[in-house]
């Protein structure tokens, strides 16, 4: 599976939201990643893929004030109906993350963003998602009403451990 970029965010030593672990498993739902059949590489053995989702257009700048970075994912271009996805993040410093994704091609297509949490401290708060520790919160707000769903699911906080 191909990740553009997989963010862990931390506040004073909180896991925020970490990525689930795409390295133990080929499931669909790692950190930061579009969701959609089929999967983005095609895989055909322990150290292959039969298909190879590849990045491109990578760019990023560092500041004092802001950092910033995007590329694209070719993994969809292999479909009937091809699908080219742009990534773009903007971290304006201390503090604000934004998130942007571009979709370009010719039908109709749907897609799912998935956010892992390390606990149950999480909750959905007017169209959006709040961490609910004591204090330095994450909140993640759509700019568009959404459906938010909460779920639980294993993820991983370093290679080769997987927590339920």
């Amino acid at each position: 599976m191909l990740i553009i970029a997989t963010i862990s965010l931390t506040e004073g030593g909180i896991p925020m939201s970490i990525p689930n672990g795409e390295n133990i498993s080929r499931e669909q739902r790692a950190q930061y990643t579009w969701g959609r059949s089929p999967a983005h590489s095609i895989y055909s053995g322990s150290w292959s893929n039969a298909y190879e989702a590849r990045s491109e257009g990578a760019y990023t700048v560092i500041s004092e004030q802001y950092d910033y970075a995007e590329a694209i994912n070719t993994a969809y271009m292999r479909l009937e109906d091809p699908v080219l996805i742009k990534r773009q993040m903007l971290y304006l410093k201390p503090g604000i993350w934004i998130l942007a994704d571009s979709f370009r091609g010719k039908g109709e297509h749907t897609y799912s963003r998935y956010f892992n949490f390390p606990d149950q401290k999480v909750a959905i708060q007017n169209n959006g998602l709040s961490t609910l520790h004591t204090s330095d919160n994450l909140r993640i707000q759509p700019l568009e009403d959404i459906e938010i769903q909460l779920s639980d699911a294993w993820w991983s906080p370093e290679y080769n451990l997987k927590n339920l």
